[in-house]
């Protein structure tokens, strides 16, 4: 079992770096109270927690998909579209913030996570074609 779990995170570092950074994402998020001001209608749902265990259930996903027996592609599909997703609203939604409040956000960050995140749905893709 520990040789299954070792060779699956040799054979997919760039998925457990993906997964252990929306966890710790998802986590800082949840700890820090109301980081989104604006704009103030969209406050409250900026800062509800469903958002922010989202990233932390995608990259728990994630991680029982890279210890896993069998590697199903439309899981790795699935949860790397999930974590694209989470990670443009976000980068977007931060780098509006940056613009409209002039407080520090992120956003470059989570920008280059995603588009790590792409890289490998890229790759993934041609990987199955080819």
């Amino acid at each position: 079992m520990l040789a299954r779990i070792w060779t699956g995170l040799k054979e997919h570092p760039l998925h457990v770096i993906i997964a252990l950074a929306l966890i710790g994402i998802g986590i800082n998020m949840v700890l820090v109270p109301q980081p989104f001001v604006w704009p103030p209608y969209v406050r409250d749902i900026a800062n509800d927690h469903g958002f922010d265990y989202a990233f932390v259930v995608v990259g728990i996903v994630m991680l029982l998909w890279v210890v896993s027996k069998s590697h199903h592609e439309e899981w790795d599909a699935a949860t790397l579209a999930l974590a694209a997703f989470l990670m443009g609203t976000l980068a977007v939604y931060q780098f509006l913030h940056v613009t409209q409040t002039g407080s520090f956000m992120p956003w470059v960050q989570d920008a280059a996570i995603l588009a790590l995140i792409i890289t490998l749905a890229v790759r993934s893709d041609a990987d199955d074609v080819g």
